[in-house]
């Protein structure tokens, strides 16, 4: 089978049968992406599903990128042992009534919901397939064993979620020159978009359909949003919200100053289930710090330098430097191009020389500069060892 890259979200069932036209369909599906710049990026899914859709059915999640286990953090524990975490994810009260099978039971607006643990045996797995490129989730409905609590809710998280390309970022190419920059990050969120799909991934599984989906973007309040999707609904701020840093376990308190953004379903109020659910959101900030405006100011100097000894260098080559010369020739120019002699003339060769490798140094980083010593070293040895050679031959 070819590689065929999927760049979305898939959220896919196995058939009950051949012919079975009768999609998985869930309750809710969330999706939180905790977006800290290099510091952190997390992905969080969380499914409510109906007790009733668990009958011989495995869900299957494909995300792009490469996951092992270890990026797999089940969080139904950290639900269990804090009922304020579970209010804050559901936006409303909760209420925990007991527990079923060791099963957290909570009950919510008169619905009892069981938190299931994805790392409970035998019903999670995980694998990468090279044809999608993409880390595959399977999920075992079917091995839930659920009596009392009318639907289940599964959440876990995965980190170093920067891989699955749902969010990028962008930077001008001359940043390094400037006294700031405006850093871009594209949020591009695409769950099962099945236009692009093979006809063997489309015929091996069912799509799942969601009653409601909601997205949950947390990044740096710094960020301004721009252009953004229809379905983009609100924003709120994350200070007055500790609880999402016992959520989080983060040593640095970074949320306290970031911003939460909520995309959800048009219809989310008319019962109407979706197969698919896309978003997108334009970001921006300005960027500056004292070691980049100290590089501008090097820059300028360096550009100085080379305007004043361009300019120097242009009256000695066209002969300006002369009084009785007050007109451009080619005559001048070349007389004075092999007649250069002079000391003046050579030191603004050498400052505009240094001026630019330096400039180069600014835009290309260390690395530059230290390939350009190499050469120069390498270049000094060889002037050397000729010499010693020549002496050496007197």
């Amino acid at each position: 089978m070819a590689t065929q890259k999927i760049s979305c979200l898939l959220f896919r069932s196995k058939k009950r049968k051949r012919d079975s036209k009768t999609n998985l369909e869930l309750d809710e599906l969330h999706l939180n992406l905790w977006d800290f710049d290099n510091k952190c990026t997390y992905l969080d899914f969380g499914l409510l599903i109906d007790v009733q859709n668990l009958k011989d059915e495995s869900l299957l999640i494909s995300v792009p990128g490469q996951y092992d286990t270890e990026d797999i953090e089940d969080l139904g524990d950290l639900l269990s042992s804090n009922y304020k975490i579970i209010n804050a994810i559901f936006n409303e009260p909760i209420i925990l009534t007991g527990e079923e099978n060791s099963f957290i039971v909570m009950e919510r607006g008169g619905i009892e919901i069981a938190i299931i643990p994805l790392f409970l045996d035998e019903i999670y797995a995980i694998s990468y397939n090279n044809n999608t490129l993409c880390t595959e989730i399977t999920i075992n409905l079917e091995k839930i064993d659920i009596n009392k609590a009318k639907k289940i809710y599964i959440r876990f998280r995965i980190k170093n979620a920067s891989r699955s390309g749902l969010i990028k970022s962008f930077e001008p190419e001359d940043k390094e020159i400037l006294s700031s920059n405006t850093k871009t990050k594209i949020l591009d969120v695409r769950v099962n978009e099945s236009r692009w799909l093979s006809p063997i991934l489309n015929n091996s599984h069912q799509l799942v359909k969601f009653q409601k989906i909601h997205f949950f973007l947390t990044i740096d309040q710094e960020y301004e949003l721009g252009d953004h999707s229809k379905n983009y609904n609100t924003s709120r701020s994350l200070r007055e919200e500790n609880i999402w840093k016992s959520y989080l376990s983060l040593e640095d308190d970074i949320i306290k100053d970031s911003l939460g953004y909520h995309w959800r379903t048009n219809h989310i109020e008319n019962n109407i289930s979706v197969e698919n659910f896309s978003l997108l959101g334009r970001f921006s900030r300005i960027e500056t710090s004292n070691t980049q405006i100290f590089k501008f100011l090097v820059f300028l100097f360096f550009i100085g330098l080379i305007s004043n000894s361009g300019a120097s260098l242009l009256v000695i080559l066209f002969g300006f430097n002369n009084p009785e010369n007050n007109q451009i020739n080619f005559h001048n120019f070349f007389s004075n191009l092999f007649n250069l002699k002079s000391n003046y003339f050579q030191g603004n060769i050498i400052i505009m020389g240094v001026s630019i490798i330096c400039l180069l140094g600014l835009k290309y980083g260390k690395k530059f500069l230290l390939n350009v010593l190499l050469i120069i070293k390498q270049g000094i040895k060889n002037i050397i060892g000729k010499i010693q050679k020549f002496l050496g031959g007197k």
